[in-house]
């Protein structure tokens, strides 16, 4: 009996740290030859189930907060205004065969947000390994097939505030206002100083408008807002504007189609006309505010001409 007990107790102490924990093994990673790169920085990856994983923790040398909190059991990965110089990692040529086992990965009990989104993590040796196509929360992951190699590139949010020179609506004005109005339009144009001349009818109603880029939120998107005062006398505008919404300010979903707000809105950009993705619904105290989705992949300097068009 003392022999059994002694093998038991001799398998138990070979154990990794996190079977000990009470983990349970989720699967394997393999041995691969895909090499992966952050910003074209080498990065250590693995092999799980067909898709490429990285160890989170890593990325701390990649340009990204990663920070952890031991009482929630949550780890949370944002990007940072530091420049990523990597880990000193270098490829090295596996010496065993693609697709044979390399580790074991466990499951694991902490909850990982990548850019906001709650994502898929595995524990190997104690580190928390998420996939790399997660990373789209920030910019663009691409499969180069012909050299074996999966590419992360970061897009860095940008905004344009568009409220520069124009009257907005106050927020301390407390009366309705007896103008309605059925839209408004207006045309910016970026002069030689890098300001922007504007074109506009009826903008002072808005409290302000903004071009902006952000992975979090769906890419490119022009956002305004509405004072409540402004609301309660533009009141069927306004309500169009909710109508055209199709993601509430919570993020659920609340119709499958942007269709009325390409009917009733007109975005262009350098005189292209944009594709109205989603509209999203933001509130804030005393305004409504809404962000119209753009399928539109653009720098912000390669930006000189934004047209906005929105009526009953």
């Amino acid at each position: 009996m003392k022999k059994i007990m002694a093998i038991f107790l001799g398998s138990i102490l070979c154990l990794p740290s996190t079977a000990l924990a009470g983990t349970r093994i989720a699967g394997e990673a393999l041995n691969t030859d895909i090499r992966a790169y952050i910003d074209e920085i080498p990065i250590r990856s693995y092999n799980i189930g067909g898709k490429t994983g990285i160890v989170a923790e890593d990325l701390r040398d990649y340009g990204f907060e990663v920070i952890w909190y031991p009482d929630l059991r949550e780890l949370i990965v944002a990007q940072s205004d530091s420049a990523g110089t990597g880990s000193g990692y270098v490829f090295e040529e596996t010496t065993e065969p693609v697709g044979s086992h390399a580790a074991y990965v466990y499951e694991t009990d902490i909850v990982t947000y990548v850019g906001g989104r709650q994502v898929e993590a595995f524990n190997i040796g104690g580190e928390t390994v998420i996939y790399v196509d997660d990373m789209e929360a920030f910019g663009d992951v691409e499969w180069d097939e012909a050299n074996r190699e999966v590419h992360f590139t970061a897009k860095t949010p940008w905004e344009i505030d568009l409220s520069d020179g124009i009257i907005y609506a106050e927020h301390q004005q407390q009366y309705p206002y007896i103008d309605p109005i059925d839209g408004f339009s207006a045309e910016f144009i970026k002069n030689e100083n890098g300001q922007w001349d504007v074109t506009e009818t009826n903008l002072g109603h808005l409290s302000w408008i903004r071009l902006s880029f952000d992975k979090r939120y769906g890419g490119l998107q022009l956002g305004f807002s509405m004072v409540a005062y402004h609301m309660m006398a533009d009141a069927e505008f306004s309500s169009l504007c909710t109508d055209m919404c199709t993601i509430s300010y919570e993020g659920s979903r609340w119709k499958d189609s942007a269709e009325l707000a390409r009917e009733h809105t007109k975005i262009y950009i350098n005189d292209e006309l944009m594709y109205i993705t989603d509209v999203r619904m933001g509130k804030g105290n005393n305004h409504q505010d809404y962000y119209f989705v753009l399928d539109k992949d653009i720098q912000m300097d390669d930006i000189n001409k934004i047209t906005v068009e929105c009526w009953l």
